[in-house]
C-alpha cells in the first residue's frame, strides 16, 4: 500500500504554475535589461572609440598635462565599458 505525501509536499498544481510563471517572467525581464545594458555599453564603446579618433589631432594642441589627462580618462571610460559589456550590469 502507498502512502499518501505529507500535507506539508502537496502543493496544487494552479500554484505552482503561477509561481512558476512570475519567477520565468522575472527572470526574462532581468535577462532582457542585462542585454540591453551590455548593448548600450558597447554602443557607447564604439562612439568613444569614434569621438577619439576626430579628437586625436586636436589633442596636439593641448598642453602635455591636459593630453595625458585626457586619454587617461578616455582609457578609464573605455575600460568600464568593455567590463560592462562583456559581463553585464
Amino acid at each position: 500500500m502507498v502512502r499518501p505525501a505529507p500535507i506539508s509536499l502537496k502543493l496544487r498544481p494552479d500554484e505552482v504554475t503561477a509561481r512558476a510563471r512570475v519567477v520565468l517572467h522575472r527572470l526574462d525581464d532581468d535577462l532582457r535589461l542585462q542585454n540591453s545594458v551590455k548593448l548600450l555599453a558597447m554602443k557607447a564603446y564604439v562612439l568613444i572609440n569614434k569621438m577619439n579618433a576626430v579628437a586625436e589631432p586636436r589633442l596636439k594642441l593641448l598642453a602635455t598635462s591636459d593630453r595625458g589627462r585626457w586619454q587617461t580618462e578616455i582609457k578609464l571610460v573605455e575600460s568600464i565599458l568593455l567590463k560592462i559589456s562583456k559581463r553585464g550590469a
